[in-house]
This record gives C-alpha cells, structure tokens and sequence, in this order.
C-alpha cells in the first residue's frame, strides 16, 4: 500500500514540476497580432476610459488599450473582406463588412469574383465576444443605423429591420409601398418610424417617414426643389440626425426636417465660383453610382460639417438653417475630431509644419490659439490622414491618435509621442534573411543551479497564479507570448547603436566583417537619436523583452537571425526576429520619385486559395487570376508590377535592391544592420528585368525588358572577371505571346574585361504555339545549404539532380469536352525538356507550384474526389551506389556529373489532403543533411508538416491533426519562411499576415545544441571509434581462423 501511495506520490510531484516548468520548454513563438491600415477611430467612453475602437480596410476591427499599445482583442474578418463602416458606443461595437466584384489592387485591376455578400457583425465589447450576425449573400448593404438594442439595416430593394440580442429580423419591401429608388440613406429611426431620404429613378429627391410595425407610409415628402444630375458626382451625408447634407464640387444642398406643415426646409449655396463646364470637365462616375455616401460625415460635430471636394474641404457652421463657411482645409491639413472633458465632440483639424503638428479646435478660431503643438518622431515621412484626440479624465490629459498614409499608427501624449505602431507590417510583400551570429560580443558563461532553478520557478509559478487565479493556464501563456513580443511598435527613440547594444554586436568586428563595404558607407539619415523621449511604458517592453530573450535556452541559437521585409507600399523594414525589434525603416517611394500611396483603399493581398500561384524567392508569390471558369484566354499576373525580386546579397553584410518606376529604375545597396546607404543611382529609361552581380569587382550587369545590357560599377571599379567563365544564364517568360526564351551574357572581346563587347546569345527558344500558359515556376533553391545526395532507407544511396535554374509551367488546351492542362518541367539553361505530364481530367485550379532543389511540387484540387492534391515530384540522377568503401577507393567514381540531364530518374506520389492551402515550402537547415519536411500553411490558418520521404506508396491520404503552431491560429495568414538556424537539426518559421508569428521547428524531432561544443573532442572520439571498431574486426577475424583451425 505505502510502494502505492509513494507511486501516485511520485506522479503527481512529476505533473506539477512539469507544469511548472512548461512555459520555460514549450517550443519558442514569437506571435504579435496587426490592425493594418486604420480607416476609422471611436473612443469608447467606458470601461475606465483607457480604449478606444479601431478597424482597418482590410477587414479587422480592434479593441485598443491605448495606455499600453496593445490591443484587447482583434476580430479578424475573411479574406478579401472589407469595412465600410464601424459605430461603436458603450456597451456594443457594429463593423460593416462585405466583398464585391468592384474592388481595385495597388496596379487599378479590378478583382472579378462572383462570390459577393455582405454582411453586419455585432460585438459586445465588454465582454469581448460575438454577439450577432446579419449575413447576406449576392448583397451588398448599403448601411445601417443603430438605436439601443434596435438596428435598421437598408438594401437598395428594402429595409431589414432587427434585433441584436435575438438576432430577429423583418423586412420592408419598397415594391410593396410602390417605391421606385436608385438611392436611400437613413436619417433617424425613432419610436416605430423609420425616416428616409431617396432618390427615385427620375432623380427626384425624397423625405419619406414609414411605420416598421404597420410596414406602411406615414409621410412622403418630395423635394420638388432639387433635382440631381447623372452624370456629376454627389455626396450625401446626414448632420445631427435631422438634416440631410448633399453636395459636389459646385453646390452645397440642405434638407432639414421640421414640424412645420411642410415637414422640411430646402436651401442650397454655390461653393465654387468657377465656371460649370470648367468644374466637371473631368467627372468620372465610377461603377455607375453617381451618389455615394460621405467619408466626412464621421468627422461631423454639434455645430460644425465637412465636405472634401477633391483638391481641398471646406468647414461649415450650420445654425438657425444657415451655412456659415468657417475654414477652407488644404491637402497640409486633415481633419478630425477631439473628445473634451465634457464628453463633447470639437472638430479639430492639424497642419505638419517643421516635424510639428499644430493641433487647432474650430471653436478657437478667432483666437488662433493651439489646442495642442505635436512634436513627430522620426519615423514618420509623410503628413496625416486620420486625427482623433480625447481628454482622460483620469490622467487630466490629452492623447492624440494619428494615422499617417505610410499605415504607421501613432499615439500622442500631451504633446509628445507615446509610442508608434508600424501597422504597414501587414501587408509584407518578401523579405530576406541575415544571420548576425558572427558579430555577437563574446558572453561569459553562466553555471545554472538545477535546485534553485526549480525553486524560483515555483515561487513565480504560485505567485503568478495568485495573481490570475481564474485565467486558464494555457490563456496565460499565449498572452505571455503575445506580450513580450515588440512588434509592431517602432522604438524610434533609440539609435542605432543602442539596438546594437541590445543585441550584444560587436561594433569592431562588424567593422572588419565587410572593411570594403563599411569604408563606403554614406550617413545613416533614417535612424537618429532622439532625446526628447519622455515615457518609460516603451522603456520597460524593452527591458522586460530582452531579458527573456537573454534567458531563454533557444535564443543561442534562434537569436540571431535579421529579416529585411519590403511592404505593398514600398517600406522596406529590418527587424530583430526573436524579440521584434524595429532596427531602421527606409522609404523606398522616393527612390522612385513618387510620394506614398496610401493602403486606406487599395487591396494589397490577393486570394492565394483560390487563385495560382507560384513562389519565386524571397517569400515573394506571382498571383495568376484563375481562368477555370473564364471564357478570357489571356492570362494576368496580379502582382507583376513587383514581380523583380527586392533583396539580393551584394556582399556579406549589405543586399542590392531594385526600385522600379515606370520609366526609370533606382539601384539601392545598404547595410542590412544598420540600414547606412553604401551605394545608390538612378537609371533613366531603363526598366530592369534582370541583373548579376560580380562580388570580386563590386560591379552589376542590368538588363532591361528589351534586352539592352547596361554596367554599373558601384566603386569606380573595372570588371576584371572573365564574363564567359561565369556562365551568366537567364530566361524569359513571355506569357502573353506563349514563349520562354534562354540567354547567355558573353563577352566578344579577347580581352576579359572589354565592357563594351557585352552581348546577349539566345541559346533556346520555346514555341507553345495554341496552348496558353495558366502559371509559371521558377527554382528557390539555395545552393550554400544543397545536399547533393540522398540517403535511402536502406542505407543506400542515390543522388539527386542539382539544377537551381530549374523551370515548370503548366498550359491549358480547351477540347470539346473539357479543359486539358499539362505540366513541364525545362532545365532554364539548355532549354531541354526534363519531364512532361498531361494532367487527369478531374484535376482543376487553382494550381500551386513550387520547385526546391530536387523537387517539384504541385498542388491542385482533384474535382472526382473532392479533395486536394500534392503531386510530388523527384528528380534523380540514374546512377548506381557505388558503395562507401568503393567511393572512398576508387578514383572513378569519385566526381558525378550532378547536371547530367541524359541520365534522370523520375520518382512520383500523391498525398490526398482535406484541406486547401494558402502557401507551403521545404524545411532549411544549416548543413541541408537533415531530412526535409514539407510545411503546408493551411486554410485553418494553422501550419503542419508533412514528410514526403518516408512513404513508399504512391498514393497516400494524410490526416493533419498535429501543427507546428500548436494553440496559435494565424488568421488570415499570408505566407511564411523557413530559414536555417545555427543548428543543423532546427529550422527557423517566420508567418506574416494579420499576425507576424515566429516559432522554430526540429523536422526529425531530435536536437542538437551548441552549448560547450569542443570540436577536437568530437574528432578524438571519431578517431576512437574507427581505432576500435578496426581492432573488433582483427579479433573477430583472429578468432574465426583459431576456431577453423582448431
């Protein structure tokens, strides 16, 4: 009985140890959720004052904590999905949310999609959760108005009319009350009635009053005074809930309901003094919808309105029925609004003068007195789009909340920045990886005492759950990794030396890693000190971040890796990994000789379920719209603008970038530490397409899309490398006139280094005559981590084929039955054809392809089993294994032609998934001996792997219910990297999206580690090993002869 009750004794001891130490050996993740650009702001005026509610274009709404940054919770919405509208008061929070056919990309292409709907979420904001849903499908709401627990949700057709707590709903059918309308706005829902204004087919406009009860007309008045024009844009807003607001870029009109006998009040003003003809010259009405509902209503106060005409805004005070002009807004000025103390709603508007921002209320005009003089931080370019400011009561304080149209997010204090979000982090485009592990200072080692260890981890475990005794443990640590994590947060306050500081680099060896690069560094203008700084809220994640990062067992080997990322909007961010960390920011619009464009309005990510795509490098994906259901044979790359690849090594501790103009291209080479500009030049008239660097005489050769070949010599250094020795190869893929080319650069002179006598040789040419191409591939092999050779089950070995020009596309033939599409896979230098397959007629798009060394990988939806396909596809070369004693001895076999395309070996299998995917790529480790797993970002928003080399049989069904990212969901996760870490058996994940998510994974599920690695030690026992084994085999000999002859 007591061996039993020490057993259970002994287990229960293990469970609590092991829960006590959980956090400290659960797999590292680094997981920070992003808003994206912020298109509206609304204070929340309870739950002590310190939130406020925020959405994005792009489909999130967000409930901030703007004392810490960090927001309370993210509702993330579906892909392709936007907000339209947001109203937030007290108790709830209501996002309008829909997806249409009319939405344009960052190139102006509209996104055809038949899948539209709209639809209403409604949260409770106190306690955080969903609280109901009006969904419609093929519509799209046109608004809605809110009134306690009441909501009136208006359709061009009729009127919906619910309940947010029971989500009941009824309808109003205009037919049934024999309205003919083209436009309807809500002005006021009081009581049983439910006022309108319209706009029937005739142009007229209308105040119609109607009972939801009775579902009849009470009143119908019409405007006979005003009637519109079809072919001029109109604004049509509503103040103060009984005065309708319509105007263009020549009129300003008014309605203002009454209780007179004629029921409302008509006037209008002329708001622009030039001629009529001249104003509306250049009208565009776009989508066929001449009236639209105003952005500026948001900005509407008691006493004051504005419009935006375009090219300026014109304020306006409205009383006793009359519009008095107040100000007219340049494009330096935006307007917003500041919440007093007495809960009442200023407009305000602010002007960025000399890195100031001059806050003025409208109700200060005369006086000309600031309400507040901001001073920016230097991480911000370019003047304002959004300005909201609030009294807390609490502190007696003012704070201020600023969306800016490079997407960053910055919140005031008084008249000093409290902190600042880089919200453009959202919409990552690619990125690069660096590893800064050469530079760290040498640390002292510490020895660790296992018995206090445990000790201190108990006192912190109970005194953390005395302080959250209620919260679920696991709750508690996804917080935890939320909370330590820096991004999105810009520490602009700090230099760059001090980041360095932080991450312990080592100035002088940084100095004599790159002597020639660092020797030609220009002044760092991104990133300067700034001591003006006031808070410690940024100060205290700083220390609280890094300190974790200075204990945790995985940051000796995960710790030490930079990824450079290039945004839709041109920002080009490089930031610590493992903590967030924000080193610098650079501007790349001006490279291009263009000001921001904003992302409050354009679509920066494209639907990679339901479109092909292939990932080219860098993290960087080619969308092709999918035409399985199109009559169009011509094909689109959505994102081609971009389609050259940003990041490019240039020497060990700086990367060349590329920026392209419509005329012009802009070469960039910076330090990727310190973000120092080492070299830069503009290109007039000529387009870059592609380019090679020579590394020995820090020189590049550009060529440009119509094949003209240009020499940048970046240190005034002549090409003293024999261009034909380089074997400098590329190809062309024409996929609007069906063709792929092969080039080859040389060099005509004898002299090797006559840059004049550059020419292009076309080595190949590819007809696909009446096929048309659905997709294209390219290889993303890296050849520093290539592993030449296979190891197979059986010990043997087979080598693979090492081509890192390898190229796939896929061409689709319409037959009189269906669609047949064909999949090549063509060595990109010779041209030669590696491998052909006509695909099963079941197998339709959206196509995904991606080719890593030896692998080519296609991904499709096979239409007969309902399921998703992964066709994999191996090349090797037919070569026998000569045995390891054999390549050891025999001088024969000790070279393999690894590009011997006469001698190739096609191994195929299919693995059968449920799930469609969003993106998928090999495993990379330091050494690539390690088996490589296939990481799938599924449409769950969860990462899993799969193992394509243990499995012999062909065809394989394969269940994910394990995942790499354990209890964390990515939501509308956009792509991911893996990178190597420093140990061979680990590989480093990096997701972006919505949420920027950093873990690291162990395909083999073993571990290796770093710590007091002696080399020479490891080489003894090796020699040992061999020695014994040696005198085992003599024995072993010995005794058998003894044993024969005996």
């Amino acid at each position: 009985m007591s061996i039993k009750i020490l057993f259970i004794a002994l287990i229960c001891i293990k469970i609590i140890l092991f829960k006590i130490t959980y956090e400290e050996h659960i797999p590292y993740s680094n997981n920070a959720s992003l808003i994206g650009h912020i298109n509206f702001i609304i204070p929340i005026s309870n739950l002590i004052n310190n939130y406020i509610l925020l959405s994005s274009f792009n489909g999130n709404v967000a409930l901030l904590n703007y004392k810490t940054g960090k927001p309370q919770y993210v509702k993330t919405h579906k892909e392709d999905e936007k907000i339209k509208k947001l109203y937030g008061n007290e108790k709830y929070a209501i996002a309008l949310i829909y997806k249409n056919n009319l939405e344009k990309d960052i190139n102006g292409i509209f996104i055809n999609d038949e899948n539209i709907y709209s639809y209403i979420n409604v949260y409770n904001i106190v306690n955080s959760y969903l609280l109901s849903v009006f969904e419609y499908k093929n519509e799209i709401i046109e608004d809605f108005l809110i009134k306690d627990e009441q909501i009136v949700i208006l359709f061009n057709n009729r009127i919906d009319i619910g309940n947010i707590i029971d989500n009941s709903i009824y309808s109003i059918y205009f037919k049934e009350l024999n309205l003919n309308s083209i436009y309807l706005k809500v002005i006021l829902l009081e009581d049983n009635i439910v006022t309108l204004f319209y706009v029937d087919k005739d142009l007229y406009c209308y105040i119609i009053s109607i009972d939801k009860l009775n579902k009849n007309i009470i009143n119908l008045n019409k405007i006979e005074e005003l009637r519109l024009n079809n072919k001029i844009n109109y604004y049509v807003s509503v103040y103060n809930k009984n005065v309708v607001i319509i105007y263009n870029k020549k009129y300003l009109y008014w309605i203002e309901l009454t209780n007179e006998e004629k029921k409302y009040y008509y006037n209008y003003m002329i708001i622009n003094n030039n001629d009529e003809e001249n104003i509306f010259k250049n009208e565009i009405i776009e989508n066929n919808k001449f009236i639209k509902g105003d952005e500026m209503e948001q900005w509407y106060t008691s006493n004051y309105i504005v419009i935006d005409v375009g090219e300026y805004k014109l304020i306006y005070n409205y009383f006793d029925k009359k519009m008095n002009f107040i100000k007219k807004v340049t494009n330096g000025e935006i307007v917003g609004y500041y919440v007093n103390k007495y809960n009442k709603k200023e407009m305000i508007f602010a002007k960025d003068e000399n890195n100031k921002i001059i806050i003025k209320s409208t109700n200060e005009m005369e006086n000309e007195k600031a309400l507040n003089i901001l001073n920016k931080s230097n991480n911000i370019y370019y003047n304002g789009e959004i300005i909201v400011g609030i009294y807390n009561s609490e502190e007696e304080k003012n704070y201020y909340f600023s969306v800016y149209n490079d997407s960053s997010f910055t919140v005031y204090k008084e008249n000093n920045v409290f902190y600042s979000r880089e919200e453009s982090l959202a919409y990552i485009d690619q990125l690069y990886f660096y590893n800064f592990q050469h530079l760290r200072k040498n640390s002292i080692k510490h020895s660790y005492n296992i018995q206090l260890q445990i000790l201190n981890d108990l006192k912190k475990y109970i005194k953390n759950k005395i302080t959250s005794f209620n919260k679920p443990f696991i709750e508690e640590i996804v917080k935890k990794k939320e909370d330590s994590s820096l991004f999105p947060f810009n520490f602009f306050y700090l230099s760059i030396e001090e980041k360095m500081n932080l991450l312990n680099i080592c100035n002088k060896k940084k100095l004599k890693s790159d002597v020639l690069i660092n020797s030609k560094k220009e002044t760092n203008i991104y990133d300067k000190k700034n001591t003006d700084y006031k808070f410690t809220m940024m100060n205290s994640m700083l220390e609280d971040s890094f300190t974790r990062f200075s204990l945790h067992h995985s940051s000796k080997y995960a710790g030490s890796s930079v990824i450079l990322v290039s945004t839709c909007n041109n920002i080009i961010f490089a930031f610590h990994l493992f903590t967030g960390l924000i080193l610098y920011k650079i501007d790349g619009n001006k490279f291009q000789g263009r000001g921001m464009f904003s992302l409050k309005k354009h679509l920066c990510s494209f639907s990679m379920s339901k479109n092909n795509w292939s990932e080219i490098e860098n993290g960087k994906k080619l969308i092709f719209i999918n035409n399985n259901n199109n009559n169009n044979d011509s094909n689109i790359i959505l994102n081609s603008k971009n389609e050259l690849h940003v990041f490019k090594k240039f020497s060990k501790e700086s990367v060349i970038t590329i920026f392209k103009s419509d005329k012009s291209s802009y070469i960039l080479i910076f330090d990727i530490l310190y973000g120092d500009i080492i070299f830069e030049k503009k290109i007039d008239s000529f387009l870059i397409q592609n380019y090679f660097v020579l590394k020995k005489s820090s020189s590049i050769i550009a060529i440009d899309n119509l094949l003209n070949i240009k020499i940048v010599n970046v240190f005034n250094n002549e090409i003293d490398e024999d261009i034909n020795e380089k074997h400098l190869f590329f190809y062309n893929i024409n996929i609007s006139q069906n063709y792929i080319e092969g080039y080859r650069l040389i060099n005509s002179s004898q002299k090797k280094n006559d840059q004049n006598k550059l020419s292009l040789i076309k080595t190949y040419s590819i007809n696909i005559n009446d096929e048309k191409l659905e997709l294209f591939a390219k290889s993303i092999t890296k050849k520093n981590i290539f592993f030449p050779i296979k190891i197979n089950k059986d010990a043997s070995i087979s080598y693979k084929y090492i081509n890192d020009n390898i190229i796939s596309y896929i061409t689709r033939i319409k037959s009189k039955e269906n669609i047949i599409y064909t999949l090549y896979v063509v060595d990109g230098i010779s041209g030669s054809l590696i491998y052909s397959k006509i695909l099963d007629k079941y197998s339709k798009p959206p196509f995904h392809v991606v080719i890593n060394e030896n692998y080519v990988i296609l991904n499709y939806f096979n239409e007969n089993l309902n399921k998703y396909i992964f066709h994999i596809i191996e090349i090797l070369l037919d070569k026998s294994d000569p045995g390891f004693l054999s390549i050891i001895t025999s001088k024969k076999e000790k070279f393999v032609d690894l590009f011997d395309e006469q001698k190739i070996v096609i191994n195929e299998k299919n693995y059968i998934i449920d799930h469609n995917v969003k993106s998928f790529n090999f495993t990379e480790t330091k050494r690539g001996i390690t088996n490589k797993h296939l990481l799938l970002l599924l449409d769950t928003n969860k990462i899993s792997s799969l193992n394509i080399t243990d499995d012999q049989i062909k065809n394989h069904y394969k269940y994910f219910n394990q995942f790499i990212t354990h209890t964390d969901i990515l939501y509308n996760a956009k792509g991911f990297i893996a990178n190597e870490s420093l140990l061979e058996s680990t590989t480093l994940l990096f997701s972006w999206g919505n949420y920027l998510y950093f873990t690291y994974y162990q395909p083999n599920g073993s571990f290796d580690t770093i710590e007091n690695f002696n080399f020479l030690l490891l080489l003894f026992l090796i020699i040992l090993v061999f020695i014994g084994t040696y005198l085992s085999y003599v024995k072993r000999v010995n005794k058998k002869l003894y044993i024969e002859w005996s």
